[in-house]
């Protein structure tokens, strides 16, 4: 059992490993090494989902509550759809994280249940493009900086919040890999350990191919259409990004695209730039 009380009995000594090395130690040694670092790993992933989990729990219960007094219900639920039902797995998995239960059955329910990720994953392009799309209303555009000043942004901004998830789901083979790598080979529990990084990873590549799948018919779609954000329509351009390693299709509002118009009357983000000049320093910043 991998709970608090355990985890600090099973601290250990252990020698020093030579550029990292585990084969120059001697059998002992390297078992404790092994098994050091199997709890170092453990706790990487509990601390982080922590993070994770509160990080949630703030744009969940404060941020989108907060935007339901100055987005229209569709708008709101094309940003914020979905996130809610992030957030009730985070915290169940997070909590048999705590509870004490069984480090290898913990990771098999995060197997199993990993696929409840899909449908908020697959709509993120689409997200990010209704997203920039309200940002054309200066009211509302207004109203997110105003919320994104709050000190638990961190100097973070919305779209930071949003993408959490998806890079939770590709962190999650990486760090129960690890833990299957610091597992004893003659460990009973071994095989269990790696079928279940094995089915999260071959989730996890499920989810990354339908949403590579749903980016591809993004990219056939028109290069402009209109979009209606409250009362006001906006005409918008196609743009291709890259952000946090993936590469997406947007659109963006023609209207301020500065090769189409110099005027920035209607466009001006905070700080004299436009609308697109923004959006694409923040994907560089990101």
């Amino acid at each position: 059992l991998l709970n608090d009380k355990t985890l600090e009995l099973m601290q250990v000594t252990t020698p020093r490993v030579p550029d990292g090395n585990l084969s120059a130690l001697t059998p002992t040694s390297r078992n404790l090494e092994q098994q050091k670092r199997r709890i170092n790993c453990f706790r990487e992933i509990r601390y982080t989902e922590q993070s994770y989990v509160r990080d949630l729990t703030f744009i969940v219960d404060v941020v989108q509550m907060k935007a339901k007094t100055f987005m229209p219900p569709q708008l709101h639920e094309d940003i914020f759809g979905g996130l809610e039902e992030v957030l009730d797995f985070g915290k169940q998995f997070l909590e048999k994280l705590q509870s004490g239960m069984d480090g290898v059955s913990v990771f098999e329910y995060l197997g199993e249940n990993l696929n409840g990720l899909g449908p908020y994953c697959y709509r993120y392009g689409q997200r990010m493009t209704v997203l920039r799309a309200a940002k054309a209303d200066a009211n509302i555009r207004r109203a997110i900086k105003r919320e994104e000043k709050d000190s638990r942004f961190r100097a973070m901004q919305l779209d930071d919040f949003l993408i959490m998830p998806i890079q939770r789901l590709c962190k999650y083979p990486l760090l129960v890999q690890e833990l299957v790598r610091f597992t004893p080979r003659d460990s009973v529990k071994l095989p269990r350990l790696q079928a279940a990084s094995n089915t999260i990873c071959f989730t996890v590549d499920q989810i990354n191919q339908r949403m590579r799948e749903t980016e591809q018919g993004t990219q056939q779609a028109p290069k402009q259409y209109t979009a209606t954000v409250g009362r006001q329509t906006h005409m918008m351009r196609r743009r291709s990004v890259r952000r946090n390693s993936l590469d997406l299709t947007v659109f963006v509002p023609l209207d301020h695209d500065p090769d189409q118009s110099r005027s920035r009357e209607s466009g001006e983000a905070e700080g004299g730039a436009t609308l697109e000049e923004e959006a694409s320093r923040r994907l560089l910043l990101a």
